[in-house]
């Protein structure tokens, strides 16, 4: 489970970087009300999925450091 959790991880990491990339890719503009469209979404599910890997990152090393501990005795 361990593996399958890590490898998750660094996949919800990369999606998160990936969002974050994107946000400073896609320019800003002003439309015909006068209203800044900005695409803020990105920067939110962005910083989400960063936090969500990094979570699952400490979940899946913390399982690991517990089942080497287990089995070097």
């Amino acid at each position: 489970m361990s593996k399958e959790f890590l490898i998750a991880s660094v996949i919800s990491m990369i999606i998160g970087i990936a969002l974050g990339v994107l946000f400073l890719m896609i320019p800003s503009y002003v439309d015909e009300n006068n209203i800044l469209r900005e695409p803020w979404i990105l920067v939110e599910y962005g910083f989400l999925f960063l936090v969500i890997g990094i979570f699952m990152m400490i979940v899946s090393l913390t399982i690991y450091g517990i089942n080497k501990f287990k089995n070097r005795n």
